[in-house]
C-alpha cells in the first residue's frame, strides 16, 4: 500500500513503480545542491532542516496534510525516513534529500511517487525558507523537472501544488 502524502489517497500497488531494467539514479549533482537518496544517514540533517520551516512548509503535502508536525521527535521523523527509504529499495517510490555540495545540510527534498489517472506519477519538492530566499527553489523544480523528463521512464509527470492545484489534484485522485 502507498500513500503519498499529498495524494490524500492511497492505493495499493502489487509491482514496483518503475520497469526492472531501469537503473534508479542514486544520485544528482549540480554546482548548486545534490540529490541523494533519503535515508537514516540524513536523518538529523533532514529534522532539522524541517525543523527550521515549519510556517514555511504547512501544506506543502496538500492542505489537510498535517506535515510538518512541531511535536514530531527525531525519533519519529527516522522512523519515517526508513520508511521512504524501504520504499526506495523496493521501487515503490522515491525520496531524495535535497544537499549542499558538503553534504552538511538539507536544503529541502523531492519525493517521487505512482498516481493514478491520467498521471503516472506526483512530484513534489520543498525547500527550506533559508533556501527559498537563496533562491534555490526555481532551479531545483525547473532541474528536477528536466532531469524526471529526460532520465526517468516517467510519461506524465503531475506536481501538485506546483502545476497543478491542490484541489484539482484531490479531485483528480478520487
Amino acid at each position: 500500500m502507498i500513500l503519498f502524502i499529498g495524494s490524500i489517497k492511497s492505493f495499493s500497488q502489487d509491482k514496483p513503480f518503475v520497469p526492472d531494467d531501469f537503473k534508479v539514479p542514486d544520485s544528482l549533482i549540480t554546482k548548486e545542491f545534490k540529490l541523494k537518496p533519503l535515508s537514516p544517514k540524513y536523518g538529523e540533517l533532514d529534522y532539522k532542516a524541517f525543523m527550521s520551516s515549519l510556517d514555511h512548509l504547512k501544506g506543502i503535502f496538500g492542505p489537510e496534510s498535517d506535515w510538518p508536525n512541531p511535536k514530531m521527535t527525531l525519533e519519529e521523523s527516522i522512523s519515517s525516513i526508513e520508511e521512504d527509504h524501504k520504499l526506495f529499495t523496493t521501487r515503490m517510490g522515491f525520496s531524495y534529500s535535497v544537499l549542499n555540495n558538503h553534504e552538511a545540510e538539507v536544503l529541502g527534498c523531492v519525493y517521487i511517487f505512482p498516481a493514478h489517472g491520467e498521471f503516472d506519477s506526483q512530484v513534489v519538492i520543498w525547500v527550506t525558507k533559508k533556501s527559498l530566499n537563496n533562491g534555490l527553489d526555481p532551479i531545483l523544480f525547473s532541474t528536477v523537472e528536466q532531469w524526471l523528463h529526460e532520465v526517468w521512464p516517467l510519461k506524465k509527470i503531475a506536481f501538485p501544488g506546483r502545476k497543478i492545484k491542490w484541489e484539482a489534484w484531490i479531485r483528480m485522485q478520487k
